[in-house]
């Protein structure tokens, strides 16, 4: 009969911290997904800034001067975009390949060194943004999002930051749970 009064009181205290201790998997996925929501807004920011700069470029020089949008297109890898220029036939007028295929092989190395990226999937799809100077459409520019160390590198400690948690508050609890447990059912006894 005590024995049993004492696991009922175990089990009891284990199911709330169990309980308990699930929230920190909760917590955690909704700060990835608002990370992530994050970074998707600055990455749509960036494609703006790199948007308007574009169109200001073509503005300048009355068409696509293709040493500035190179400029434009290795900024833009370092912003975390991979992009292409489009005329508005369609034509490609400048990429991120050719960009930095353009530069000194050190400056390249730089580049991508400071880019600090993962490498890149292929299979995920250039988005358009259309470009306009004074209500015409001039081109087009098309866009993949390159992920960012920084993203991997947050999920990744907070995955070990779950972990160690759970480890030492699990483990904590569970030791609580049994003192607690025993400490209840000693007066019965």
């Amino acid at each position: 009969m005590i024995k049993s009064l004492w696991v009922k009181f175990l089990l009891l205290l284990l199911a709330v911290s169990a309980i308990a201790l699930s929230a920190a998997f909760i917590q955690r996925e909704l700060m990835v997904r608002d990370f992530r929501e994050f970074l998707e807004g600055e990455q749509e920011d960036r494609v703006y800034w790199v948007t308007a700069d574009l169109e200001t470029t073509f503005e300048k020089y009355h068409g696509w001067n293709k040493e500035v949008i190179s400029e434009d297109a290795v900024w833009a890898r370092m912003l975390g975009l991979e992009i292409r220029i489009l005329d508005d036939r369609g034509q490609i007028v400048m990429d991120t390949e050719k960009a930095l295929a353009a530069l000194p092989p050190l400056t390249r190395t730089r580049i991508m060194a400071a880019s600090d990226l993962l490498p890149s999937e292929p299979a995920e799809p250039y988005l358009p943004y259309p470009l306009f100077l004074a209500g015409n459409e001039i081109g087009r520019l098309e866009v993949r999002f390159l992920k960012m160390k920084e993203e991997a590198v947050f999920i990744e400690r907070s995955n070990r930051f779950l972990l160690l948690s759970l480890i030492v508050l699990g483990g904590l609890a569970f030791a609580l749970s049994v003192i607690a447990s025993r400490h209840l059912t000693r007066p019965i006894k």
